[in-house]
């Protein structure tokens, strides 16, 4: 039994790394949220350099109706699936937090019980 919570704990610490691992591994090139702020944000946005970072209503303007449309929705699709991404990393390392303490609990009481049973009765 002993076994199984070290395996436990084990995987409890090695989740928390890939997840950081895998989340910046996706999110790196997904500016998600600068994008949603260029195109939701009432303050006149500076002309800005690289497109990459996003378009602003400026530059939408003079671009067709159907693109811009279109730009605006999966900017918006985009800002969603992100702060989704987000949120369920949050609850992957809550979850992974919850296995270690559970896991640390289980192999001192498993230490404890076998204390305990060594033990000779008086």
């Amino acid at each position: 039994m002993k076994t199984f919570f070290v395996i436990m704990l084990v995987a409890s610490v090695v989740s928390v790394f890939y997840e950081e691992f895998a989340s910046l591994q996706v999110m790196a090139h997904n500016h998600y949220e600068s994008r949603h702020d260029l195109l939701t944000s009432s303050t006149p946005q500076p002309d800005h350099l690289s497109v990459i970072l996003g378009l602003t209503p400026k530059e939408l303007s003079l671009c067709d109706e159907y693109i811009a449309r279109a730009y605006k929705e999966s900017v918006s699709d985009g800002y969603r699936l992100g702060t989704r991404y987000d949120s369920l990393s949050v609850q992957c390392i809550s979850l992974a937090a919850l296995l270690f303490l559970t896991s640390m609990l289980g192999i001192r009481a498993v230490t404890k019980g076998n204390i305990n049973r060594n033990r000779p009765a008086q």
